[in-house]
């Protein structure tokens, strides 16, 4: 599976870029590609409209949670190490705290090992445009999904938060911190996203999709881009009622673009 595709229908060219929202920008070699066809887009679409102002006004608005009390001493302190850059932590439900914890996992540490994020790279890149951009959800809409999708009992989540801490403390422990991830620079990538067992997931993705996708239609339609950049998780591309698939439905030919340089 490839992090980059192309999608044509008439005079409509969308180019559409996969990220791992936590991995280094150094994982890929396909900068300078990538970053050429963001200087040829009339317009972006991004996921998230993922910032510190809207963080802050949804955050300042929520009660203490008092986190402290319910993780324990230790594995707060484990908590703070490795998120001691949000100044909400303390204001998180458990959900939250489990997909913090979940993504960091995945990171292997890479920001809190000070190397630049890929995802920030390019949205820094695709901001110095001055182009309109366009944000397929909200963060209230997304926060609001984590705390439905998780069904444990809240005494639950806070267990296996504890859990998952503790195996945190351990793996960094064993010398495992960032590393630079060849999904990316070999032109490939793991995960099958057209296997997605869990049924709560598939659900959860699908209506993501398919909601953003009536929106870039939207656009399309009513505004006339001709040149568009999309930007979003890679597990929003290529499974079954993926942004690809979606595309094609629609009469696009999308095709992938190696991103070797």
């Amino acid at each position: 599976m490839s992090i980059l595709w192309e999608a044509k229908k008439d005079s409509t060219t969308i180019y559409l870029l996969g990220t791992n929202h936590l991995f280094p920008i150094d994982s890929i070699l396909s900068k300078n590609k990538i970053n050429n066809l963001i200087t040829k887009a009339d317009i972006f679409f991004l996921e998230l409209d993922d910032n510190k102002k809207n963080m802050d006004s949804i955050f300042n608005l929520r009660p203490e949670n008092n986190i402290r009390k319910k993780l324990g001493k230790k594995e707060y302190d484990i908590y703070n190490e490795y998120f001691k850059d949000r100044n909400y932590n303390n204001k998180l439900t458990a959900q939250e705290i489990a997909l913090q914890i979940a993504k960091k996992q995945i990171s292997l540490s890479c920001k809190h090992n000070g190397l630049e994020l890929m995802e920030d790279y390019f949205t820094n890149k695709i901001t110095e445009t001055n182009q309109p951009i366009i944000t397929f959800e909200k963060t209230s809409d997304q926060l609001s999904q984590i705390n439905n999708y998780y069904k444990s009992s809240e005494s639950d989540m806070w267990k296996k938060n504890k859990e998952q801490l503790r195996y945190l403390k351990y793996y960094y422990s064993l010398g495992k911190g960032c590393r630079k991830n060849t999904v990316y620079t070999n032109d490939s990538y793991l995960f099958d996203f057209k296997n997605i067992t869990n049924k709560k997931d598939k659900e959860v993705w699908d209506d993501r999709n398919i909601r953003w996708f009536k929106k870039l239609e939207e656009n399309i339609t009513n505004k006339n881009y001709k040149n568009i950049f999309i930007m979003v998780g890679i597990g929003h591309l290529d499974y079954s009622e993926g942004l690809i698939m979606l595309l094609q439905n629609n009469g696009f030919d999308v095709k992938p673009i190696p991103t070797f340089e």
